[in-house]
């Protein structure tokens, strides 16, 4: 009986939030979100730069925005993942 109901549980989770996920990227635009675009700078800069973080100068906020100063795992992370894509296009 336990076992039934931890099913129906992680059935209905994982269901829900397809349907949410499903829903969110067809009313969502790409890009529409207003820091996503600044999201791929910054793991394009880790990972071309020996996955070194870049320096914040208030002068100079960069491609990354906002982006450079929030905690860096995510961008690690995506960085090591898409270092061998070739982005040059």
């Amino acid at each position: 009986m336990k076992q039934l109901i931890k099913h129906r549980t992680l059935t209905f989770i994982l269901s829900t939030y397809i349907l949410i996920a499903s829903v969110y990227s067809v009313v969502v635009p790409i890009f529409e979100v207003s820091d996503e675009l600044w999201h791929y700078p910054m793991v394009h800069f880790i990972a071309n730069n020996s996955f070194q973080l870049p320096v914040q100068n208030p002068g100079n906020v960069g491609p990354w925005r906002q982006e450079g100063s929030q905690a860096p795992l995510y961008y690690l992370a995506s960085a090591l993942l898409t270092a061998g894509i070739d982005t040059s296009d």
